[in-house]
């Protein structure tokens, strides 16, 4: 973000996302387990720059509208929770019989019409530094680190992301494998995985706002 400025980091992001969905797609039709891995490494890493969207809300909202600013932005997990499995059961069996190769092919239209988006987003430009981070010094990393807030929520973001990781991927697994419901059904489990996670952001913004962050 602060090297191309965060409109631009946020359309690669989505490109990243769509390269790796049509790597790990051509990787099926190969049937080959490494590729399938690479792509969705690939895949993976465009993590990093969405999960970045909600601190650019922060950042471009005023100090008090920062809390509904990011409770909005997670609530836009309720749309992908709505989408995103209904694209899986609509596509996924397009190229039958390589079965989930459509769904990662999907991905393709879903980051493009992310990019109509993000191209006429205006953002503060932090290419560079800010007024604000040249009027201050700056911590070294180092010392961040080492301090406990931050190893508090390093902590709890990396062992609650493990666990939602493990939970995600096992929980559909069993459902076809050990209990035989269809991979429609356990889509749709994965769905409502994904409500119940982000249903509460509406809600988050104004707990933050009336409690503090720290308690919240």
């Amino acid at each position: 973000s602060r090297l191309v400025g965060r409109r631009s980091a946020f359309i690669g992001g989505a490109l990243i996302a769509a390269l790796g969905g049509l790597v790990a797609a051509a990787a099926l039709f190969c049937e080959s387990f490494w590729l399938f891995t690479f792509g969705l490494a690939v895949l993976g890493s465009s993590s990093g720059f969405t999960q970045k969207l909600r601190f650019a809300a922060a950042d471009a909202s005023p100090s008090f509208y920062k809390p509904k600013a990011i409770s909005w932005i997670l609530g836009g997990g309720i749309i992908s929770a709505i989408l995103g499995p209904q694209i899986v059961i609509f596509a996924g069996d397009y190229f039958a019989p390589v079965w989930f190769a459509g769904a990662f092919v999907a991905l393709l239209p879903v980051c493009l019409a992310a990019i109509v988006f993000f191209v006429p987003l205006r953002l503060p430009d932090i290419r560079g530094g800010s007024d604000l981070h040249a009027a201050a010094p700056v911590r070294p990393l180092r010392e961040i680190v080492g301090t406990q807030r931050f190893l508090t929520g390093m902590i709890c973001g990396v062992s609650a992301y493990a666990l939602m990781t493990f939970m995600m991927t096992g929980a559909p697994v069993a459902m076809v494998v050990g209990c035989g419901f269809s991979t429609d059904l356990a889509t749709l489990g994965i769905q409502w995985h994904v409500l119940a996670m982000f249903g509460p952001s509406f809600a988050t913004g104004w707990l933050i706002a009336r409690f503090g962050a720290e308690r919240i």
